[in-house]
Formats: structure tokens, C-alpha cells, sequence
């Protein structure tokens, strides 16, 4: 067994990530041979486990959190833009932690995501709810899409901003002693909380962008995609029938009037 830490300034994963392509070139080249077992333990075996809890963890919101929407809504198509926002915020967190940090921190990062996942998701249930009402009370579906982004822009804002900057000190590192009226920056304690706290802001960040333009858009999705639908059959029937009238009169393609 061989024991090994990562030197200050480097991180372990990346030099583990390091270390198994080199394990791996020599299992190719020979120099070791492929009847040795090679297993990783330690933080490694903690991240990997700590990976699939943090996965299962986020299917089991997900599928709840569609039970009561669908029940709230009662319509797919509305819990599938809802639910949408959390992959939005997902795709956020990741491009800011790989934009921000040499390493991610699986149970930091996961519980950022898993904590993210029931924040984004108010977002698209104001404009949806908002959307739904308008059209309950008999607005056209393009007028009550175009009201509900009027209505919820600033509401969704607010939100988005008090959050991100409320975690902005975590993100940055600073500590406050009210008690003695000192502020600091870094520390021991406040490194746990940066990716925690980064991914949150990242993620709500980007999903908020998105969503205040993609949500309205999809909204209007299936009537447009109706209405195409019902074009091309109105389109295709024409064209049956004028083809089977000109068989059934015996008129071929370039042929002159009869005499």
C-alpha cells in the first residue's frame, strides 16, 4: 500500500487524475504487470461515493418536486420547463467552478447543487403560474406570454440579486467579528464554504438569465408547434385532393384542355 498527500498549493485530485495516466502508460508499455490490481482509496474512494449519493439525492428531489408541480399544474409540458431551470443551474455551476477553482470539492459542490436545485425552480413556477392565470381569465396565449415577462422581470431580479450578493461574503472569503468590529479575509474555516457558496451564485446567476428568456419562448412552444403541425396537414390534404381529382379525371401534367 502507498500513502500520499498533496503538497500545499496543489490539488489531489488533479494530481491523482495525474497519476492514473501515467499508471496507465505503464500498464500499456509493459513495465507493469496487468495482473496487479491497482485500486484507489482514501479521498478518492470518498469522492466517488460521496458522487453517487450526491446523484441519487438529486433524482429523488426532482422526481418529487415533479409529483407536486404536476399536481399543481396539471400539465407535462409546464413541470418539464419548470424542472428545466435545474439543468440550466447545473450547466451554470460547472462553467463557473472550472472558470473560478483548480478543483471541485464533490461534497461542497453537490450540496451547493442539491440546495440550488429547490431555489431555481421558484423562478419558472412565478412565470408559469403568472402565465396560467392570464390565460384562465381568456388572454391569447402571445399576449399573456409577453404580460407574464412584464409582470415577473422585476420580482425574479430581486430575488436573483438579494441571493447572489447575501453569499457574495462567503464567496470572497469574509469573515465579520461584530463583537470586535473587525473584518478579515480568509481563513481555515471560510475555504470549506467557497465552492458551496460559488455554486450557488454561478448557477442561480446563469439559470436566471435563461429563463427569463427561454421559459417565455417555450411557453408559446406548443401552440406554434400546433399551428405548424396544422399547416403542413391542411397543406398535404390539398395536395392529396388535387392529385387524386386530376387520377380521377384522367388529367396528366401538361396535358391541354380538352376539346
Amino acid at each position: 500500500m502507498i500513502r500520499a498527500n498533496a503538497d500545499e498549493g496543489h490539488a489531489g485530485n488533479i494530481l491523482l487524475a495525474e497519476l492514473r495516466a501515467w499508471i496507465d502508460e505503464q500498464v500499456e508499455s509493459g513495465a507493469i504487470d496487468r495482473r496487479v490490481d491497482i485500486d484507489y482509496l482514501g479521498a478518492d474512494e470518498e469522492n466517488a461515493e460521496a458522487g453517487a449519493f450526491f446523484g441519487n439525492a438529486m433524482l429523488a428531489s426532482l422526481f418529487m418536486m415533479a409529483v407536486i408541480l404536476l399536481w399543481q399544474f396539471n400539465n407535462f409540458w409546464h413541470v418539464v420547463l419548470t424542472l428545466q431551470a435545474v439543468v440550466l443551474s447545473v450547466v451554470g455551476v460547472l462553467l463557473g467552478v472550472l472558470l473560478t477553482f483548480p478543483y471541485i470539492s464533490i461534497l461542497f459542490l453537490g450540496t451547493g447543487v442539491v440546495t440550488l436545485a429547490g431555489i431555481v425552480v421558484n423562478n419558472n413556477i412565478v412565470l408559469i403560474d403568472t402565465f396560467q392565470r392570464l390565460r384562465g381569465l381568456g388572454m391569447a396565449v402571445d399576449e399573456a406570454i409577453v404580460r407574464t415577462a412584464a409582470q415577473r422581470l422585476r420580482p425574479v431580479m430581486l430575488t436573483t440579486v438579494t441571493t447572489i450578493f447575501g453569499l457574495l461574503p462567503m464567496v470572497f472569503q469574509i469573515n465579520a467579528d461584530f463583537a470586535h468590529g473587525v473584518l478579515s479575509i480568509g481563513g481555515p474555516a471560510s475555504e470549506w464554504w467557497v465552492q458551496l457558496s460559488s455554486a450557488v451564485v454561478w448557477g442561480l446567476g446563469f439559470s436566471t438569465l435563461l429563463t427569463l428568456v427561454l421559459t417565455p419562448v417555450m411557453l408559446g412552444a406548443p401552440m406554434r408547434l400546433g399551428n405548424w403541425r396544422r399547416q403542413r396537414a391542411r397543406a398535404i390534404r390539398e395536395f392529396l385532393d388535387m392529385w387524386y381529382g386530376k387520377r380521377r379525371f384522367g388529367i396528366r401534367e401538361g396535358s391541354g384542355p380538352a376539346e
